[in-house]
C-alpha cells in the first residue's frame, strides 16, 4: 500500500445541508476526500434557533 502525504485539511461548514453538498461536490472536482462523516449540530434556544453542518476533507499530494 502507497503511503500518500497530506497536504491540505479543510472543514465546511453552513447553516444549510444543501450549501454543504454543493461546497464538498467542488471539493472533490479539486482533489479531496471526504474524511469521516457529517456533522451537525441544532441549537433550539429561545431568541434564536439555527443548525449548522460541518464535513472535513483532506487533499493528499499527486506522489
Amino acid at each position: 500500500m502507497e503511503n500518500k502525504k497530506i497536504v491540505d485539511y479543510i472543514i465546511i461548514t453552513f447553516e444549510s445541508k444543501e450549501l454543504v453538498e454543493f461546497k464538498v461536490l467542488e471539493k472533490i472536482k479539486e482533489g479531496y476526500t471526504l474524511l469521516g462523516g457529517i456533522s451537525m449540530a441544532i441549537d433550539s434556544g429561545e431568541l434564536r434557533s439555527y443548525n449548522n453542518f460541518a464535513q472535513a476533507m483532506i487533499k493528499y499530494s499527486d506522489k
